[in-house]
This record gives C-alpha cells, sequence and structure tokens, in this order.
C-alpha cells in the first residue's frame, strides 16, 4: 500500500516537474523568437510589397468601410427622424389642445356677448340673437294694408320682418337691410321685406299663411344671421373672428 502511494507521489512530481520546464523553455524561446519573426517580417518588406499589400487593403477593406459609414449615417438621420416625428406628434396635440381651447373660450364670449344684445361681425356674416315671433296678414297684427309689406313686396311665405333697430333703413349702422338674405337658426332662410311696430327691440315676425300658424309657432329666441350659406350659425360662431357692436 505504502509503495503504490510513494509510485503515485513520484508520478505527480515528474508531471508538475516537466509542466514546470516546458514553461520556462517557452519563456525563454518565446521573445527569441518573436526577435526572428520580426527580423524575417523587416527584411521580407521589401517597398514593391508594401504598395502591393497596401492597394490590396484598400480593395478589400475599403467597401466595407464605407458601407459602415453610410450605415451610422442612415442610422443617426432615422434617429434624427423619429425625433422629430414625435416632436411634431407633441406640437401638433398641444396646438390642437390649445385651438380646441380658444374656440371654446370664443364660443362662450359670442354667448355672453348675445345675450346682452351684441350683434356679431364676423367677416361677411352678422349675427343677433333676438326674440322670435309669427304674424299673418290681418289689419289688427299689421295696417290697413296687411298684405303688402313695408318694403313695397307682396306677403308670401319665405318673407320675414324685423324690429326698427334693426335695420338700416330706419336706424343708422343697423346690421339689416330690406332684401337682405338672412337664416333664422333651427327655422330657415327668409328674406327680409317687412318691419314691425316701432315699439319693438330686438325682435323678429316670421310671416304665416294663418294666424293659427303664427299662434304655434309661438315665442322663442334664435339667432339671427345675415348669410344663408346653409351653416350652422352656433358652429361658425366659434370658428371667426369677433366684431361685437352694440345696437
Amino acid at each position: 500500500m505504502n509503495q503504490h502511494i510513494i509510485w503515485f507521489l513520484n508520478r505527480i512530481i515528474i508531471r508538475c516537474y516537466s509542466m514546470w520546464m516546458t514553461v520556462m523553455l517557452a519563456f525563454r524561446k518565446g521573445p527569441d523568437r518573436t526577435a526572428m519573426w520580426a527580423c524575417r517580417a523587416r527584411r521580407s518588406l521589401t517597398p514593391s510589397r508594401i504598395v502591393f499589400s497596401a492597394v490590396v487593403g484598400a480593395i478589400v477593406f475599403t467597401p466595407s468601410v464605407l458601407y459602415l459609414m453610410e450605415h451610422s449615417r442612415y442610422v443617426n438621420q432615422k434617429r434624427a427622424y423619429r425625433g422629430l416625428s414625435m416632436a411634431s406628434a407633441a406640437e401638433s396635440s398641444f396646438l390642437q389642445k390649445s385651438l380646441s381651447a380658444l374656440l371654446a373660450e370664443q364660443a362662450e364670449m359670442t354667448e355672453l356677448l348675445l345675450n346682452a344684445g351684441y350683434a356679431i361681425e364676423q367677416g361677411s356674416r352678422v349675427t343677433v340673437k333676438v326674440v322670435a315671433t309669427g304674424y299673418s296678414s290681418s289689419i289688427w297684427e299689421c295696417d290697413d294694408t296687411p298684405f303688402t309689406t313695408a318694403s313695397n313686396t307682396r306677403t308670401r311665405n319665405g318673407i320675414l320682418a324685423l324690429s326698427r333697430d334693426l335695420i338700416s333703413r330706419y336706424t343708422e349702422g343697423a346690421p339689416f337691410s330690406f332684401g337682405d338674405p338672412v337664416h333664422v337658426s333651427g327655422v330657415g332662410s327668409f328674406l327680409l321685406e317687412d318691419t314691425m311696430n316701432e315699439r319693438w327691440r330686438n325682435r323678429l315676425d316670421i310671416w304665416f299663411p294663418s294666424r293659427a300658424d303664427a299662434l304655434q309657432f309661438g315665442i322663442r329666441e334664435v339667432y339671427l344671421s345675415s348669410s344663408i350659406d346653409g351653416g350652422d350659425i352656433e358652429t361658425s360662431l366659434s370658428a371667426s373672428p369677433l366684431s361685437p357692436t352694440r345696437f
């Protein structure tokens, strides 16, 4: 048993010694071999070989270098575009929210001005909030010529009368004139051809063929506009600059 242990230890010692000697020889010969290879390479590098190697290297590696440069430029450009896109989306969202808030404020201001009796001028459109009623051609509702309007036309469907404070013939600077096409919100389009008794203010009267139809129409608050382009008055009021005028 002891003999086997001694043989085993001897083999381990011999192997360790062999490995140590191999490493020492490698370290001793390594610098010499490196120096020898450097001398051989220096002797073999003639000017023609250097030029040839440079040309071959340029041919082989130039496309790769150009590709890497182009790829890097493309990546940077794509990253910049992505950043611009995100910034544009954020700016668009901010502008949209700001515009919505401004339009809401303008609509609220318009409603306050109209309720206060102002006429709102927006480009070619003039809008005023009035009390609307209906009338028919009867002497006790009109005068002794109930079928003739104040503009000397015949009463018929599609005409209305305004109070004199809203007609330029009777009030200087008033927004409407005889013959103007007007639009009444929620009712329809009409021609202004008649006027009301001078005691009324900020009102309109829509002509009906019979007194029963006029009474059925009742009394209501409406928006009166000088435009009959078919656009919704409430929407247009919140989408154009305001120019309020008191009448």
